[in-house]
């Protein structure tokens, strides 16, 4: 019954309270996230003759890699990312906004399976990506109804009053009479506090 229940409040609030334009900004506004690899090779500072060594030592390691030699051996072996370089460069799976804005432009701009031409400098030093998953980013049509529940569910994570007034509209639209004259008065004050805090809101 407590499923059925929430079942029914999710829905309501589907139907009641998300808009159209809540449920376009979300999937524009999506992203799928991506996993990836990466070496990181860094420069001794920041002058142009050592800029070059470290983009050159890197160009080489794409060569390397593009012959046939490990991606992951190769992390473990020069990437100065230590923690990521022991699992094989791996870093795992990552959203928008979780990167520096260079690495991130240019892991979403490979395919799966993909490796960087060259390398991407950063505040960090020069990157090797190699593109290890991800997802496409689906359709609206295939992505609206986990879109509504997404946003159904946090709008009763924020506001818990829309619970009371899902079950006061299911109480009422199916005819649900209450025959002890207390509850029943209790529940009609209740009700119409809701009701009223719903129009005040608005």
């Amino acid at each position: 019954l407590n499923e059925q229940k929430n079942q029914y409040v999710l829905n309501y609030i589907k139907e009641n309270v998300v808009t159209t334009d809540e449920v376009q900004a979300y999937y524009d506004g999506f992203t799928p996230e991506v996993e990836a690899s990466h070496i990181l090779i860094t420069s001794e500072d920041e002058t142009p003759e050592s800029l070059k060594i470290a983009e050159d030592k890197a160009k080489d390691l794409i060569d390397r890699i593009k012959n046939g030699e490990d991606f992951a051996e190769l992390a473990k072996t020069f990437s100065a990312d230590t923690g990521s370089g022991a699992n094989g460069g791996a870093l795992g799976t990552f959203g928008k906004g979780q990167m520096v804005a260079e690495f991130e432009a240019a892991t979403y701009a490979l395919k799966n399976g993909e490796m960087t031409e060259l390398p991407v400098k950063s505040q960090f030093g020069y990157h090797i990506i190699l593109r290890t998953g991800g997802e496409e980013k689906k359709s609206f049509d295939a992505m609206q109804e986990e879109i509504l529940i997404n946003l159904a569910t946090e709008k009763l994570a924020a506001d818990n009053s829309l619970s009371f007034k899902a079950l006061v509209t299911l109480r009422e639209d199916n005819g649900i009479e209450i025959t002890d004259q207390v509850i029943g008065d209790q529940y009609k004050l209740f009700s119409d506090q809701i009701k009223g805090n719903g129009e005040k809101e608005e």
